[in-house]
């Protein structure tokens, strides 16, 4: 029992080691972000999983629904599920249902890494490096549940995460 104990109190330990703050500045006011070094690839073995106990398992849940083509599924793990399915709809028209699910699917293929979790309020961003760039997912948590930010307007804490990414992709900044 003991012994069980201490093997969690050094992981809690650690995974708090890893965490770091970042002071950033959105309109003349300086915010305190909390950030963690994922160096995450998303793979095949990815696809068909994830839940949304954290932003990760959101990102490859969400992905997942998407690139099976259950628009409405994935649309329910947004904070704006209308607009969502809407926003996804549009887009699977354009493309075509085939190619709208391979694009999706591509999500666990292509070598994306999450390459950080940065968190701010009740928001956390995904640092996701694809071959061709770096892209922001926003998630928000209530209720012990993470969920995809989407819809308007953007809350402060969107804002913030936003600078975060502008600064990380104009070298300013590394994690």
């Amino acid at each position: 029992m003991k012994a069980g104990l201490l093997l969690m109190a050094t992981l809690l330990v650690s995974s708090l080691a890893q965490a770091a703050d970042l002071t950033v500045n959105v309109g003349g006011k300086d915010s305190t972000v909390q950030y963690r070094v994922l160096d995450r690839e998303i793979s095949d073995k990815d696809r068909n999983t994830g839940s949304q106990s954290a932003s990760v398992d959101c990102s490859l849940l969400y992905y997942s629904l998407l690139a099976k083509g259950d628009i409405a599924a994935a649309a329910k793990l947004a904070t704006d599920s209308a607009a969502t399915a809407e926003q996804w709809k549009q887009y699977r028209e354009r493309l075509g249902a085939a190619d709208f699910q391979k694009e999706m699917a591509a999500y666990f293929t292509a070598k994306n890494r999450v390459i950080a979790e940065v968190a701010f309020a009740d928001e956390v961003m995904l640092l996701v490096k694809t071959p061709d760039y770096t892209a922001g997912q926003l998630y928000r948590q209530k209720d012990g549940k993470f969920f995809v930010v989407s819809g308007r307007p953007m809350s402060e804490a969107s804002r913030v995460l936003g600078k975060v990414l502008n600064l990380y992709n104009e070298g300013k900044i590394k994690l």
